[in-house]
């Protein structure tokens, strides 16, 4: 979302600074080209981060596995766990209720660090970039 919305900006404010009317004819679609084509890598630098990274952590992390709740019966082709809320006598035991509490807030977790990895991923761009720039200078 946050991608798409930046990139239909007339001026994209991350790239230039500041908004400003080029004085040369070409120069305009060639700053929105580099522009997507930035906001394109760190797009592709996030998923690859969060596919190699991020997803592997969430082995296991399921009702089943670490609650023994068969919740959509055999619908992922595990097979059933023997944990705290195996029976259904115990489905709302003080047990049961805070690991099914701690896996929807450890995948919440997950899906929240997905949502926000782009703005870190944007900060490493630019802290690259602004080190090459000053370097660059003397």
């Amino acid at each position: 979302i946050v991608f798409g919305l930046m990139t239909r900006k007339k001026f994209p404010i991350f790239i230039l600074g500041k908004p400003h009317r080029s004085r040369f004819v070409g120069e305009s679609w060639q700053n929105e080209v580099v522009t997507n084509f930035v906001w394109l890598l760190i797009l592709a630098s996030c998923i690859f981060v969060e596919v190699v990274f991020l997803f592997p952590t969430t082995q296991g992390i399921d009702f089943n596995t670490l609650c023994g709740l068969q919740f959509m019966q055999n619908v992922f082709g595990l097979p059933q766990q023997v944990g705290t809320c195996s029976q259904s006598s115990n489905l709302m035991s003080s047990d049961c209720v805070s690991c099914l509490a701690s896996v929807v807030l450890a995948q919440t977790l997950i899906f929240l660090t997905c949502m926000v990895d782009i703005y870190f991923m944007f900060y490493i761009y630019s802290a690259v970039v602004g080190s090459i720039m000053g370097s660059n200078r003397h």
